[in-house]
């Protein structure tokens, strides 16, 4: 035993389902807007998503214990790039970057992941920028944005797979509500 799976996460059984049926579609390439308020791990989706797409021992789902899970819940793995907003806004050169590595082969013959956090802080250039590689995302590639916010460019937005996380509940974390 002590197997991980995405079904072990607390909660969240319906974008479970979604993000379980995108694995079993086998999709060469897509886009995913994972969204929820401020408390929503938003992160730890994103780090499921990318572990089951990239797991070699578990079909649709991923064991948490091989090297590629492993690098991938410390985020060093080489086929995983993360963007952040510096400062208040996702800077064009960073979009610019990404746009390059998306071009260029993977390094572990896997897929490649990018998770660009806060995609609502895309200024509008940056966002028209990344909006012509997510349109059509090159073979074996993936972007997961997330979001606090839905305030994202309605463009950006339909073309990604919307998929909302909850922010658990008292119960769901086991603790009594006053906490």
């Amino acid at each position: 035993g002590g197997k991980m799976s995405i079904n072990l996460i607390t909660g969240n059984e319906d974008a479970k389902k979604v993000i379980i049926n995108q694995w079993k579609r086998k999709k060469s390439s897509g886009t995913y807007l994972l969204y929820g308020k401020k408390g929503a791990d938003l992160h730890e989706f994103a780090l499921a998503f990318a572990k089951g797409l990239n797991c070699n021992e578990l079909e649709f789902d991923y064991c948490d214990t091989c090297r590629v899970c492993n690098n991938i819940n410390k985020e060093v793995y080489s086929d995983l790039h993360f963007i952040k907003a510096s400062e208040s806004n996702i800077k064009i050169e960073q979009i610019r970057e990404v746009i390059k590595n998306a071009s260029e082969s993977s390094f572990e013959k896997g897929k490649k992941v990018f998770i660009i956090e806060d995609v609502n802080k895309l200024r509008k250039e940056s966002a028209n920028a990344l909006l012509k590689i997510v349109e059509e995302p090159p073979k074996d590639t993936f972007f997961l944005l997330l979001s606090n916010s839905l305030s994202i460019l309605p463009t950006i937005k339909s073309r990604s797979l919307s998929i909302e996380i909850q922010k658990l509940t008292a119960e769901e974390l086991e603790v009594s509500q006053e906490i």
